[in-house]
């Protein structure tokens, strides 16, 4: 039995209000691709407050040396792998050994 014919069939004993949600197409989700400049799916966060308040699917990765998307105000941002920083992605720290 498909969805249809069980929704048909359960509509007739139980309110069709009930199983509204079942063919609504999930929101969409926004993700973000890293780059010179990056790019966003859907609309672009207007501030660093409003792309921080954002949950990304699939989570974003570390952004590379260089690498920034622009904000809807003009500002640029990365990503370091944990927040959501101003700027571009600067080198990583060099290692040193004692």
């Amino acid at each position: 039995m498909n969805l249809r014919t069980m929704m048909a069939y359960l509509d007739t004993s139980y309110p069709p209000a009930a199983f509204e949600d079942i063919e609504a197409a999930p929101a969409a989700v926004p993700s973000v691709a890293a780059g010179a400049p990056g790019s966003f799916t859907g609309d672009v966060p207007a501030n660093i407050t409003a792309l921080r308040a954002i949950t990304f699917d699939p989570p974003p990765v570390a952004f590379e040396t260089g690498q920034w998307v622009e904000l809807a105000n003009g500002a640029i941002a990365y990503y370091d792998g944990y927040a959501w920083r101003t700027g571009k992605a600067p080198a990583p720290a060099p290692v040193t050994t004692p």
